[in-house]
């Protein structure tokens, strides 16, 4: 019962105040809001409680209440322990803001007279290949958002052409190209 106490508290702690959830126990929409100065008569504790008797029939309101005000103390440990988890073992590209498909859409009509093919007619040593951009130091979405938003030598600024999230789209099309080595 402990581990449904948990699971169902890491729900609602991943809630804030204002925003509705489904539950993945009850798949009910339920609100939370946690409250600093009473952390064991919260609404948080009170719709776990709510879950945990729906989710497991006879469970005795104490007991689940109980299990519920436990699971809200290892919930933010958990919590903490699954994102850290999380952004060690997932790729770069999963947390690139940017959309790869609409930035090949901008990159067509914006980028690809001077860098068709990942090339450069301008400088052909500069290509936005994997080795190039690793190179000269543009390897990352971030770095690649910089470039395309300042421009550098002869490559002109987009800043005030596109939108930011039109460069990031950019930036992450250019980024998946050359780390899928799809140039």
């Amino acid at each position: 019962m402990k581990l449904f106490a948990v699971l169902a508290t890491l729900s609602l702690v991943a809630a804030s105040a204002n925003e509705a959830f489904v539950s993945p126990l009850g798949g009910n929409i339920l609100r939370a809001q946690r409250t600093a100065s009473q952390p064991q008569r919260t609404p948080l504790v009170e719709e776990c409680q709510t879950v945990l008797m729906g989710a497991l029939p006879g469970t005795d309101a104490d007991e689940a209440r109980s299990a519920c005000e436990e699971g809200a103390k290892m919930a933010p440990l958990v919590s903490a322990m699954a994102l850290g988890l999380m952004s060690a073992i997932a790729p770069q590209a999963a947390f690139a803001a940017g959309d790869p498909e609409l930035g090949e859409i901008i990159f067509s009509g914006n980028c690809a007279a001077c860098h068709a093919g990942g090339n450069n007619v301008v400088q052909a040593e500069k290509t936005l290949k994997k080795e190039a951009l690793e190179t000269y130091g543009v390897n990352t979405v971030d770095k690649v958002i910089y470039q395309v938003t300042n421009g550098k030598n002869a490559m002109p600024a987009f800043g005030g052409r596109l939108s930011e999230e039109d460069i990031q789209d950019v930036a992450a099309y250019v980024i998946d190209q050359a780390t899928g080595d799809k140039w």
